[in-house]
């Protein structure tokens, strides 16, 4: 033990550090636990509970307070409405608006508002703006310069015989697909086949595209896109989608 103690405390001597990674520590029995500290930890829970026991009866007092306030003040109210007083009004003392006042103005003040807006003042009340709305409607533009965009002219389309002018030509694609064919069958078979049905398609206007099928052995599918003119689509259409086809 000396000599350990003389190591361990001589400055010259570096020793090895070590560090538990996976610290597992027995259960602590009763017998060692630190008594002390359960002692305090109960005795600041117990000041908690002395603190709101202190807080539930102040609590008490302030509702038996208000309730006694609530009580004086009906009682105040009740004198003053006994004796004739007009400095407590209740809701009963207001009787219910009729629909003429609530709704309608007078011919007076519908002269005035009218008035007011033909003068275009600036600063107008409320029911001026109102009215004006009712009539006019929510639009920022007078009633006069609408304008009525149901009466707009439909394009044209036709085809002119001139020579000199010449149009965009636009082309659209034809989609065909395929299946049920031979596992062996090639895409330049089903592009001279193509070629076969509809003769003035370029070869360059067809692309074929194998797909993938779920028996590979027992059959094979493909994907034509032809491309032709938009003039002669719904013809070739009906000529590729025809059974003999």
């Amino acid at each position: 033990m000396i000599d350990i103690a003389k190591v361990c405390l001589d400055p010259s001597v570096q020793l090895p550090q070590f560090y538990a990674l996976d610290l597992r520590l027995p259960s602590v029995g009763t017998d060692h636990v630190d008594m002390s500290a359960i002692l305090e930890e109960l005795s600041s829970l117990r000041q908690e509970v002395r603190g709101l026991s202190h807080l539930r009866a102040k609590l008490e007092e302030v509702k038996a307070k208000l309730q006694a306030i609530s009580v004086t003040n009906t009682h105040c109210c009740g004198d003053h409405l006994a004796s004739g007083s007009s400095s407590y009004m209740g809701v009963d003392h207001f009787p219910p608006l009729t629909t003429n006042t609530q709704n309608e103005l007078t011919t007076e003040s519908r002269s005035t508002v009218d008035d007011l807006c033909a003068n275009g003042d600036a600063a107008q009340p409320f029911v001026v703006h109102a009215r004006r709305l009712r009539r006019e409607g929510l639009t920022s533009a007078p009633a006069t310069t609408r304008v009525n965009n149901n009466q707009t002219r439909k394009p044209v389309f036709g085809k002119s015989t001139s020579s000199k002018i010449k149009s965009v030509m636009t082309r659209r694609t034809v989609d065909v697909f395929v299946s049920r064919l031979h596992p062996l069958t090639k895409n330049a078979e089903i592009v001279d086949t193509v070629k076969d049905i509809y003769s003035d398609v370029a070869e360059a206007d067809i692309q074929c595209n194998r797909l993938k099928p779920r028996y590979e052995h027992l059959y094979c599918s493909f994907h034509v896109a032809i491309t032709v003119d938009t003039e002669k689509f719904q013809s070739a259409l009906e000529l590729f989608m025809a059974p003999d086809s």
